[in-house]
């Protein structure tokens, strides 16, 4: 599979992804709408990890989808998955976070 290809997919991917998210989120909104006190949870604990995933596949924070930009909760807990990401590999990165002692710098802690 050449690298286009591979990256093709992977924006496939990404794309399903975001869609099965909205759905998922507009179905339960209209369940609570109908009395059932679940909130999207599910719906929202995958927006989050698809920012985290976007972080990793060099997508820029304000590049946010279209089908999660839609919703202002969808959109702060994808921006909190890659900022998150972008934390983490800044930690991962970071000499005095990982000196052995397994506490976090200054500026991570």
């Amino acid at each position: 599979m050449t690298d286009f290809r591979k990256a093709l997919t992977a924006r496939d991917e990404y794309f399903e992804k975001c869609l099965d998210i909205r759905v998922a989120f507009e179905k339960d909104c209209i369940a609570g709408l109908n009395g059932d006190e679940d909130f999207p949870t599910k719906a929202c604990r995958d927006a989050r990890d698809l920012g985290w995933d976007a972080f990793t596949m060099g997508i820029d924070r304000e590049d946010v989808p279209a089908l999660i930009r839609c919703d202002e909760l969808l959109t702060g807990l994808w921006k909190d998955g890659w900022d998150c990401a972008d934390e983490s590999q800044s930690m991962d990165a970071c000499h005095d976070c990982n000196d052995g002692t397994g506490n976090p710098c200054h500026v991570h802690g």
